[in-house]
């Protein structure tokens, strides 16, 4: 029985990302499918727009009421994210509060983010502690009202949002799109917010040291729109990874110790010469 088959009695679990002109999910999509197949999850990719009124891509990661209503836990992730050697699906929810991650990077970003939209949701006693990024949320279906109070929220605001992103722009300040419009709304409606370890959204991870120990140790790993190209080169370094990690444990399963064969990464030598090596440990596993 396959595992989708004997799992059935968990939770419906949608782990979607939006992509509406955004190449990048093209490198990142097939790990998610991956994922979401081992988790007994399904993935899916929003890439047009529902907006009632609007077409503010990033809006879209708050349609799922519309589009998808019949799950019973929603994990959002940007498109240009990963999941990690430590992700289980499980432990991004709590109850019926919406789970998130706090975001101290880009503090200048942060500010003039708050400070832009201070007009539409003035700040008053908002926790600068609690900002959170807005690239992995995880909420369960009780909580579809509010993401929809939300949606209604941004699309009836919507010439006052756009006027404000339009300043922003003439001054050539980055500000974001949705970011600190959920972090705002979410604090004048008193949202009760569960905050998940910075492992679960671990950003610049290509800035954060071993690239290896962080993917090994992450639930998931987003790349603030990280080019494409490189993006792509990444995944494929962790495919490689787990290409490396399988064999050395079946080797070490069969000998119970690490062998003459464990192979060791190192600049020296090419992906290419890697591969052969690799090749050569299952033929011999084989025969």
């Amino acid at each position: 029985m396959s595992k989708r088959l004997s799992d059935k009695a968990k939770p419906r679990t949608l782990i979607y990302t939006v992509a509406i002109d955004y190449p990048i999910v093209e490198a990142t999509k097939p790990l998610w499918l991956r994922q979401s197949e081992i988790s007994n999850c399904d993935f899916k990719v929003i890439n047009k727009n529902y907006l009632k009124k609007g077409s503010i891509a990033h809006w879209n990661k708050y349609v799922t009421g519309r589009v998808y209503p019949n799950y019973d836990r929603y994990l959002f992730v940007d498109a240009d994210t990963i999941p990690g050697g430590k992700f289980d699906v499980d432990q991004f929810f709590s109850n019926d509060r919406i789970s998130v991650c706090r975001d101290y990077f880009m503090l200048d970003w942060i500010f003039n983010s708050l400070h832009f939209f201070d007009e539409l949701l003035p700040l008053r006693d908002f926790n600068l502690d609690n900002y959170f990024n807005s690239g992995v949320i995880a909420y369960g279906k009780e909580f579809l009202p509010k993401i929809e109070d939300l949606l209604k929220f941004m699309e009836d605001n919507y010439e006052k949002i756009n006027l404000i992103y339009k300043k922003a722009k003439e001054l050539k300040i980055a500000i974001g799109r949705d970011q600190t419009i959920i972090n705002l709304y979410s604090f004048t409606s008193k949202w009760d917010l569960n905050f998940l370890p910075p492992t679960f959204n671990v950003q610049y991870p290509t800035r954060r040291g071993d690239f290896r120990s962080i993917f090994n140790n992450s639930s998931i790993l987003h790349f603030n729109g990280l080019r494409s190209t490189k993006v792509r080169n990444i995944t494929q370094k962790i495919k490689f990874y787990e290409l490396e990690n399988s064999l050395l444990d079946k080797e070490f399963i069969k000998e119970n110790k690490f062998s003459n064969n464990r192979i060791i990464f190192s600049p020296k030598i090419s992906k290419v010469q890697y591969l052969k090596k690799f090749i050569f440990l299952k033929l011999k596993n084989i025969f």
